[in-house]
């Protein structure tokens, strides 16, 4: 990223976790900012702390040192206020999808919509629109055990891009892709970035990763620059 106020943030970051008695780092001094409209691709190996940095960033986990800033403004890791007003900014594909077993693709994709409140009709059109968007318009009433891989993945990506986040946070997401089912989900990640919405996406594969925007590399906790 070059000039002008990062969308999100990390300054100074430090992680480390107790484990058998004993302090293990998994992330040291880590500065990293993503602008408006970018498309990062952050690479490393197992173990770097690739995905320690995307759950600081969703504020599922917090540091030891440093501050996370979004849209120029310190998150305080006390305020609560702070930290919902950036997890509603934030959509989260994982890499196994996680969808809810006992619901279908229509109600999966509604599960976020139904904690902002909206009415059913409203939920249901907002997924409908989102859910055609990644082609899966014809498995709306399917469970995930009737789906492949690959469209578990987009429906995870449509769960994320429902509640039209300003940060979109993917790890790994095509780890258990064929290669061409990974393209195809890259692509619908890729197209979801807009001037006002960033994308970070954690991946072991360097072919993927070269067609982001930027692709920073992270080992042993550290940003290599």
């Amino acid at each position: 990223m070059t000039g002008g106020t990062p969308l999100i943030e990390l300054r100074g970051v430090s992680k480390s976790w107790r484990a058998g008695g004993r302090t293990i780092e998994i992330l040291r001094d880590v500065n990293l900012a993503v602008g408006y409209g970018e498309r990062l691709a952050l690479v490393g190996p197992s173990g770097a702390g690739k995905s320690t940095v995307l759950h600081v960033l969703a504020q599922l986990t917090g540091v030891d040192r440093g501050e996370l800033r979004f849209a120029g403004r310190r998150v305080a890791g006390e305020n609560r206020t702070e930290r919902n007003a950036l997890r509603r900014s934030i959509g989260l594909v994982f890499q196994d999808a996680k969808l809810i077993p006992g619901l279908n693709v229509m109600e999966n994709v509604c599960v976020p919509l139904m904690h902002r409140g909206l009415w059913p009709a409203r939920q249901r059109r907002l997924a409908g629109r989102m859910l055609a968007e990644v082609g899966l318009t014809e498995r709306i009433d399917h469970r995930p055990d009737q789906l492949s891989s690959g469209e578990m993945l987009r429906v995870a990506i449509a769960r994320a891009l429902v509640i039209r986040p300003r940060v979109v946070l993917a790890d790994e997401p095509t780890g258990a892709l064929d290669s061409a089912t990974g393209a195809r989900v890259v692509e619908l990640l890729f197209s979801a970035v807009t001037r006002e919405r960033a994308l970070v996406m954690v991946t072991h594969n360097k072919e993927l990763a070269r067609q982001a925007d930027r692709m920073v590399e992270i080992r042993d906790g550290r940003i290599l620059h």
